[in-house]
C-alpha cells in the first residue's frame, strides 16, 4: 500500500480512470484532463469535447506531467486536432498544457505539437527528454551471452531552433512545502490567469 506525502493529494495525483480522465472545475470554469498515457484516447477525447460543449469553459488544461508515452499519432488525432479546430479554446490564455520531467516519449512529442499546432501555453518544468532524437526502439538477444540489445530505428525532430529541449512558456517548479499540503503550483497559476 502506498503512503502519500501530500494530504490532500493534488488533483494531478488522484486516481484517473483512463476512460474518464477529464473533470470540470466549476468555480474556475476550467476543463482539466489528466492524460497519463497516449493510448486508447477515443473515449477520453469524446468526454473532453462533450464537457467543453456542455460547460463552455474559459480554459482547457491537458496535464502530461506524468505521461510516459504511447502513440503520438493518437495524441495528434484525439487531443491536438480537435482542440486546434475549436476556436473558442484554441486561443492564447485559454488552452494550457502541463509538462514536466515525467513527460516522455509520445507525450513529449505531443507537447511539442501542441506548441507548434495550437495556441497552447506550456506550463511547468522542462521535459526530461530530448525532442530531436532517435526513437522507435527494437531489441534482439545475443545468441551466446543472452544479453538483450536495445536500439532505436528512426530519427524524429519535434523541436526547432538551436536548443534540443522543450521548455515551458511559463516555468513553475513545484515546491516541497506546497506539495505536502496538496497544492499544485502550476495548475493554480493557470486557473488564476484572467
Amino acid at each position: 500500500m502506498w503512503v502519500y506525502a501530500a494530504s490532500p493529494r493534488p488533483l494531478a495525483e488522484q486516481y484517473v480512470d483512463s476512460s474518464t480522465p477529464c473533470t470540470y472545475l466549476q468555480p474556475d470554469r476550467t476543463v482539466y484532463c489528466n492524460i497519463k498515457m497516449i493510448l486508447q484516447l477515443e473515449k477520453p477525447s469524446q468526454q473532453m469535447l462533450e464537457l467543453i460543449h456542455q460547460e463552455h469553459p474559459e480554459k482547457v488544461v491537458i496535464d502530461l506531467r506524468q505521461n510516459g508515452g504511447g502513440d503520438y499519432n493518437l495524441g495528434l488525432q484525439y487531443l491536438i486536432r480537435p482542440l486546434q479546430q475549436d476556436a473558442s479554446i484554441n486561443r492564447k490564455g485559454h488552452l494550457f498544457v502541463l509538462i514536466g520531467s515525467g513527460t516522455f516519449s509520445a507525450a513529449m512529442s505531443n507537447a511539442s505539437q501542441f506548441r507548434t499546432m495550437t495556441q497552447a501555453v506550456l506550463v511547468g518544468e522542462p521535459i526530461g527528454e530530448r525532442p530531436n532524437t532517435y526513437q522507435e526502439p527494437r531489441e534482439f538477444t545475443l545468441p551466446n551471452s543472452r544479453w538483450v540489445v536495445r536500439y532505436s530505428t528512426r530519427f524524429y525532430k519535434f523541436a526547432t531552433g538551436t536548443e534540443n529541449v522543450i521548455a515551458p512558456d511559463k516555468q513553475i517548479e513545484q515546491s516541497w512545502a506546497d506539495y505536502k499540503v496538496g497544492r499544485d503550483d502550476a495548475l493554480e497559476w493557470i486557473v488564476a490567469q484572467k
